[in-house]
């Protein structure tokens, strides 16, 4: 055969040079999965570009291989892309975890370090085994609480006053502070009650000496504040409701003991009971009332002036048996006038 006339063409098994860039590309792509794989992020889709470009116009081995990396170097971007995400919400994660800490540590404090308005929870850890109060986990008042601080009053300096001289004074700077904090006893929440921490001789000896006046709410615990805007009261209003403090106070000196127990003091609880409803009746007379209330109040005035007899002659009893022969009947008719007055002055009857 004459071999001008042979076939110029490129066997099928002859398919050129490898091209570099498609082996670059496959290596980076491999590498991206790699400790510092980071470093190579979209050089494998790179290189596979300008590999392709390459075999297109000069041809050439390495398309596979091109094709080949440029997916392991987009999978490598994905890869890296999910791993940052996922430290970063780790990250946000341990910060919030942080904050919490950090937040809970802030509301757990020793109650002596509260002020009027907070309000509280006591920690799992707060009663001693004598009932003493260690610490206090502060809460927001719109959220769940046991207990809100209405007063702080400063005991009297040098030496551990005692149990009783602490108790004169929480009644003296209690009374008319919770008179001033929520001067409406009727309106405050079902199951409130109000009593008083102190310090003890030992936390005395580290400097506390403030008396904290406190409510503390019922069971299932207490949501807002219960300060009451004194504002919102008419002039009628705050006379009757100062005028009706004067009672309470005296009420809620009643001693501990009974009248078997401690006569002398049970007669000294009811000479206050009667100089307290003395005053009551004094101030709710030197008032001009409305003509609605008038006629209530009026009558109030006479239950609280027989109520001031019954009490004026306990006092006076000889005996304790005499002292339990105490007739309440005149406090159960200034009660019931007591809610005829309130209805009248358009304040809560329940």
């Amino acid at each position: 055969m004459d071999r001008s006339q042979e076939s110029t063409a490129v066997p099928r098994w002859d398919l050129g040079a490898w091209n570099g860039w498609a082996i670059l590309s496959l290596v980076a792509g491999v590498l991206s999965f790699g400790a510092f794989g980071r470093y190579l992020l979209g050089a494998g889709l790179l290189l596979g570009v300008v590999a392709l470009v390459l075999i297109r116009k000069r041809g050439g081995r390495g398309r596979r291989l091109a094709f080949a990396g440029m997916a392991l170097s987009s999978a490598a971007l994905l890869f890296h892309g999910l791993i940052a995400v996922l430290v970063l919400l780790g990250h946000g994660e341990a910060e919030n975890a942080a904050e919490t800490l950090e937040e809970a540590a802030a509301r757990d404090a020793s109650v002596f370090a509260l002020r009027p308005g907070d309000c509280f929870d006591f920690s799992a850890t707060a009663w001693g085994s004598a009932g003493h109060v260690d610490e206090v986990q502060q809460v927001p008042c719109e959220e769940v609480h046991e207990a809100e601080l209405f007063a702080v009053a400063e005991l009297p300096r040098g030496a551990y006053p005692g149990g009783l001289a602490i108790e004169v004074t929480a009644r003296r700077e209690c009374g008319p502070a919770q008179h001033a904090y929520a001067p409406d006893t009727w309106a405050l929440p079902d199951g409130v009650a109000s009593f008083f921490l102190h310090p003890t001789p030992e936390s005395w000896e580290q400097g506390d000496r403030d008396l904290l006046c406190v409510f503390r709410g019922p069971q299932e615990g207490l949501r807002g504040s219960v300060r009451q805007d004194s504002g919102a009261l008419d002039e009628h209003q705050l006379v009757y409701l100062t005028a009706t403090h004067v009672f309470h106070a005296a009420w809620e000196a009643e001693p501990a003991e009974y009248a078997y127990e401690d006569l002398e003091a049970n007669q000294k609880w009811a000479g206050l009971m009667a100089e307290a409803l003395g005053d009551q009746a004094r101030q709710l007379g030197e008032h001009a009332w409305p003509d609605e209330a008038s006629a209530p109040v009026g009558a109030l005035i006479l239950e609280l002036e027989e109520a001031r007899l019954h009490w004026e002659r306990a006092r006076d009893a000889s005996h304790a048996a005499a002292f339990d022969t105490l007739d309440t009947s005149g406090l159960q008719a200034a009660s019931e006038r007591t809610v005829e007055v309130r209805r009248a002055l358009r304040l809560p009857t329940e």
